[in-house]
């Protein structure tokens, strides 16, 4: 039984601590560059440049919450639900091979779930180097997905299930290369009534050959 282990969200966490100085400075300018228009209005009277500096500020606040929501938002949504645990009964895994996904997930407090959504994907990631400016492009293509159905669940209550999926035949393996990359992922979905949905994924390493 091979089992997996979330990711830490190390990129989730590392965004939230760059969003609190960023936010904080944006509404510091602003609130100062308001102050200064403030002080311009009394002296000179209004002018639509008045407001051009503490309007400019704005934008940078927006996307500072915005950043702030998106890190602490997987925190939020696990306070319902703990971290699941996933393993797969292949500890060796080829294209062509088929394997059953064990998904266990405990219930902190009672929760409406409205469903669960599990998919089997591929990532094709490639990067592109133009002077001193790196861009990353992915695209993911689904090999397969299933729902589980919603329903209540109370405190301490356990959500699982297993369920047979298999790595298509004419799929490509796990890929790693200095500018492109190939990765299966299992991802999860949990659709909770009321309250931010709980997210995790999990990488499959796909051996190059082809099962018997």
């Amino acid at each position: 039984m091979n089992a997996f282990k979330p990711p830490a969200g190390a990129g989730r966490g590392c965004l939230f601590l760059f969003a609190i100085p960023w936010t904080l400075f944006a509404c510091f300018w602003t609130a100062a560059a308001l102050l200064s228009a403030v002080t311009m209005v009394r002296e000179k009277g209004f002018t639509v440049w008045t407001l051009a500096f503490p309007l400019f500020g704005l934008p940078f606040i927006v996307i500072g919450v915005g950043m702030l929501w998106y890190g602490i938002l997987p925190w939020i949504a696990g306070l319902r639900v703990s971290k699941p645990e996933v393993s797969i009964n292949n500890t060796s895994v080829k294209v062509g091979d088929s394997f059953t996904i064990s998904y266990s997930q405990t219930f902190k407090r009672r929760t409406e779930v409205k469903g669960v959504k599990f998919s089997l994907l591929v990532r094709e990631t490639a990067r592109y180097q133009s002077g001193s400016t790196t861009t990353t492009v992915h695209h993911d293509e689904t090999a397969a997905e299933f729902e589980y159905p919603g329903q209540s669940y109370e405190t301490g209550d356990v959500l699982a299930f297993s369920r047979n999926m298999e790595i298509p035949r004419t799929g490509m393996h796990s890929f790693q290369g200095a500018h492109n990359s190939i990765a299966w992922l299992l991802q999860v979905k949990v659709n909770v009534a009321g309250w931010p949905d709980y997210r995790e994924g999990f990488e499959i390493q796909v051996e190059p050959s082809l099962a018997r």
